[in-house]
């Protein structure tokens, strides 16, 4: 309740003691999840060193675990908070990889999300329109699926948006961004997790 009425330092405490208590069980699970609830509430304080080695530690336990699905969730984090600290390569690396694991398990949240980080390395990389595309796509799927987009994830992806849209023109943004909604996610998916679709090692244009 404390990270929903948005007091970070509240919510971020009782996390913390939610984890030590799974600790104490012998429940990895539990601190893996806590873990990535604390490093995502110190990426919308804007502390992304403490955010980034909260998620290294989330992602190195779930590994440990075997467990899949943790895995690509912290993944997914890690890579989003390696985008919030401008670190496009290793972002990209860690968001496909999320993405691959989130598609094979049909995790719609996690999904989207990999697909909005994505979509700004695109656009930071100098592809204002896969941007778009890949933007038209994660709004396509959160809104087939109900999952509204926390406003301060929305606020470390808007501005790439509106980066393509003033690069492309409001007419291409507008196109680009309807055919990644009407497009098959798993046709997009695909191409993204092609080497030649979104290499990891382009280099980025930031600003």
């Amino acid at each position: 309740m404390a990270l929903v009425e948005g007091d970070y330092d509240r919510g971020v405490e009782l996390a913390r003691q939610a984890k030590d208590r799974f600790e104490e069980l012998g429940e990895e699970w539990g601190v893996v999840i806590h873990l990535l609830n604390m490093g995502i509430v110190r990426r919308y304080q804007g502390d992304l060193g403490e955010a980034a080695q909260l998620h290294e530690e989330a992602l190195e336990r779930a590994a440990s675990l075997g467990n899949d699905y943790q895995y690509g969730g912290a993944l997914a984090q890690l890579g989003l908070t390696k985008l919030a600290r401008s670190e496009i390569v290793p972002a990209a690396k860690l968001l496909r990889q999320g993405l691959a694991l989130a598609n094979q398990h049909e995790d719609q949240e996690i999904t989207a999300e990999c697909v909005e980080g994505l979509a700004a390395i695109s656009v930071a990389r100098g592809t204002p329109g896969a941007g778009a595309r890949l933007g038209g796509l994660a709004d396509a799927i959160r809104q087939e699926w109900s999952l509204p987009v926390a406003p301060e994830d929305a606020a470390l992806v808007e501005p790439f948006f509106v980066r393509a849209r003033r690069e492309l023109g409001d007419a291409a943004f507008s196109e680009a961004w309807e055919e990644g909604r009407a497009s098959g996610p798993n046709e997009i998916i695909a191409e993204i997790l092609s080497p030649e679709g979104f290499p990891e090692s382009s280099s980025p244009t930031i600003g």
